[in-house]
């Protein structure tokens, strides 16, 4: 899974690039907008997904871990782990099964390229500016 996310991403972040370094003045202005619709969406989805199938693994694996860092509120109260726990360095060592920190680590690759696929918009967003 991770090559075919790096390939999307790194396809779709150099046409945005080739697309503002080559094409047309008035057309480039359209190259966030493109990666934007084409990137956004398939990372949202695709760490949503992820992270909802890591949930469920935990809650049927390791219940009280699960209880420990899920949400306590909102429409996905006692589904789903809390996000922020992605940033948590520690959250990984406390994972005991093999096949949990291989989803996790999946998830936060999925995480890491969603956060990268919103600084690319903007990198984008200053080439069109000042190409």
């Amino acid at each position: 899974m991770k090559n075919k996310c790096q390939y999307y991403f790194l396809s779709l972040f150099l046409i945005s690039i080739l697309w503002i370094l080559i094409g047309n003045k008035f057309y480039n202005n359209y190259a966030p907008f493109i990666f934007f619709i084409f990137g956004l969406p398939v990372f949202i989805s695709l760490c949503a997904s992820n992270l909802r199938l890591f949930s469920k693994e935990l809650k049927e694996r390791d219940i009280e871990l699960f209880k420990k860092n899920a949400l306590h509120y909102g429409y996905f109260k006692d589904e789903l782990i809390n996000s922020l726990n992605l940033l948590d360095a520690s959250f990984e060592d406390q994972l005991s099964e093999d096949d949990l920190k291989r989803k996790y680590k999946v998830l936060k690759t999925s995480f890491n390229y969603l956060i990268l696929c919103f600084i690319s918009i903007v990198i984008i967003g200053i080439l069109t500016v000042y190409f």
